[in-house]
């Protein structure tokens, strides 16, 4: 039982599963589920009890089967956790963050020794594995890192460590779990303590010594000589040098987008969840994080030069290139009464996660008051959903935001009336929209399947599941799992349709799948196919569920290692949310 319905249930007494708002704030009871006065700047200090390590016990159904449950998959669990050593041990090396890495086409032994470091050893440590061998060794570069894929990162490390504490497992495999994700934690700080101001979050950030992209960067100061914020124009991301005094190592890029502010909410929201009752975590992390939250939330709700809310500031005072979210908002035009339900959902989502991490008494009226009762943004969700669902032009990074932004709404969001809008908005106009094609319900990308399942569960922080579990949507994201890439996974180029099929209109995939090839129709002039490709012949992506998949060729020159944080992150999401 969560730290605040704990207190609540001593206040009345009883014991209750959900605690409603009170009538004082001029809401109906049965709307919503917690009490504003309540909430606010609570710690209580008390710690949950959890199995002792070592125990092995079952702890509930998961969407996707734990150890103890009917149809776990270990060859799957298996490569999921060589992906976890692969990032801790080298995609995290340079930053702490999510990122891709180099290591040249030519460079054949240093590939081998990777290959046999994940696949002949099971530990966590270079040295181990091969007496004086560091990561440097094998690695010859590392990118920047950027909010949506190191957010689900850290995301995929809380659930994980969660996992693996909830079960009573291996008390070493705990502990280093416990560790990794510290770690991570101390990396999701750095986004909102490198800029340096109240509020502010980079969208990401790169190491300045390590071989890579940072070494080359340019940086530029927020103001020139007379106090005008640079650039002039305001673009999608400048790079800044640490403005904390804390990072001589890093530079960070600003203007963050709203696809980098959802991962770090994300990660926010999930690491607090996993965090707050457990005795292992300090008062300290956690008297940060919930800071850290509060100062995003409290940005958010301000109203702007524009004369609207939900926009993101950055360092230099102005609102960031792409840092807009309100209803009436799109791609930064403001439409008086557009009613955008993608933005809509966006808001609830991201806004209900820092409520939620910084448990913030304001955060949560602002939500009840201002965004559910006044403006009505979960019913703009479920019925005024734009930009979503457009055809063979749809793009699929908004697809991938809209997805997570639901999830965060359905997981955090304080009021049921609002939860259960945004579930009808993932069923009807988002997951699988009436009389459409091309929905995501036939595109077996796994985030999708699995926050569709999650839906129907009727589960979240503030109530137990209940609903039906959802049994074919989670046996196709599993599918695409199973036939994920197993790592290390290098950006090797993949040509489904060569320029004859695409001609004839009918391709034979590398896997011998056939599809009709519609043409260059896609987003941006894309070659598209009819029918979306099975993950086992995708070309690879640096993050699938933002990827087309219907496009069937693409990928680079093979010396990009990527990092599969979206295996990651989707694989221990559907590990550990519940169905009843």
């Amino acid at each position: 039982m969560k730290r605040i319905f704990f207190m609540l249930a001593l206040l009345l007494s009883a014991f209750a599963c959900s605690v409603r708002l009170s009538d004082s704030i001029g809401l109906d009871s049965s709307m919503t589920d917690i009490s504003l006065t309540d909430t606010g700047d609570m710690d209580t200090g008390i710690a949950k009890k959890y199995p002792e390590c070592g125990s092995n016990v079952f702890y509930g159904n998961h969407l996707i089967p734990s150890e103890f449950e009917e149809g776990f998959d270990k060859n799957l669990a298996q490569k999921v956790r060589r992906y976890d050593r692969l990032y801790h041990t080298f995609v995290t090396f340079a930053h702490g963050a999510n990122t891709e890495l180099t290591i040249s086409k030519d460079s054949a032994d240093k590939r081998e020794k990777l290959r046999r470091f994940l696949y002949e050893y099971d530990g966590w440590d270079t040295d181990e594995f091969e007496s004086g061998l560091k990561v440097t060794d094998i690695i010859e570069g590392w990118d920047k890192s950027a909010g949506l894929y190191a957010g689900a990162g850290i995301a995929a490390d809380a659930m994980r460590y969660a996992i693996l504490r909830d079960s009573g497992s291996d008390c070493k495999e705990l502990e280093i779990a416990r560790i990794k994700l510290k770690k991570s934690i101390d990396t999701l700080h750095i986004a909102f303590r490198i800029p340096a101001t109240y509020g502010v979050v980079a969208r990401g950030f790169a190491n300045r010594v390590l071989p890579g992209l940072g070494p080359g960067i340019e940086t530029m100061p927020l103001f020139d000589e007379n106090g005008v914020p640079l650039p002039y124009e305001k673009n999608n991301g400048t790079w800044r040098e640490d403005l904390s005094g804390e990072y001589p190592d890093l530079v960070w890029e600003d203007s963050i987008s709203r696809d980098m502010m959802l991962g770090w909410a994300l990660a926010a929201a999930m690491v607090k969840e996993v965090i707050e009752d457990d005795s292992s975590f300090g008062n300290d992390i956690k008297k940060r994080l919930k800071e850290d939250a509060k100062a995003v939330g409290e940005e958010l709700r301000k109203k702007r030069e524009s004369g609207y809310d939900l926009e993101f500031p950055d360092a230099d005072g102005r609102t960031t290139f792409h840092g807009y979210i309100n209803e009436n908002n799109v791609d930064g035009t403001y439409i008086p009464g557009l009613n955008n339900g993608f933005y809509a959902t966006m808001a609830l989502g991201i806004v209900s996660a820092f409520a939620y991490a910084a448990e913030d008494s304001k955060a949560y009226e602002y939500i009840e008051k201002a965004l559910i009762k006044k403006r009505e943004l979960h019913k703009i969700a479920s019925n005024e959903m734009k930009f979503i669902n457009m055809g063979l032009v749809s793009n699929f990074s908004n697809y991938n935001m809209v997805m997570i932004s639901a999830f965060l709404a359905l997981r955090y969001l304080p009021v049921k009336e609002g939860r259960d809008e945004i579930a009808k908005a993932v069923e009807v106009q988002i997951y699988n929209v009436p009389n459409s094609e091309r929905q995501p319900a036939e595109m077996k990308q796994t985030l999708f399947d699995v926050i569709y399942a999650y839906s129907k569960t009727g589960g979240s922080i503030y109530s137990e599941p209940s609903g039906v579990y959802q049994k074919d949507a989670v046996l196709r994201g599993l599918e695409t799992l199973i036939e994920f890439p197993d790592a290390p996974f290098y950006d090797f180029k993949v040509e489904n349709c060569d320029e004859n099929e695409i001609n004839s209109g009918n391709c034979t995939l590398i896997d011998g799948t056939t599809v009709t090839v519609l043409g260059y129709k896609g987003r941006n002039g894309d070659l598209i196919t009819k029918e979306p490709l099975p993950m086992r012949a995708r070309p690879p992506s640096n993050f699938y569920w933002r990827s087309n998949p219907y496009v069937p060729n693409g990928g680079g020159d093979g010396s990009r290692l990527l990092s599969g944080v979206d295996l990651r992150f989707a694989y221990y999401l559907g590990r550990y949310l519940k169905y009843k």
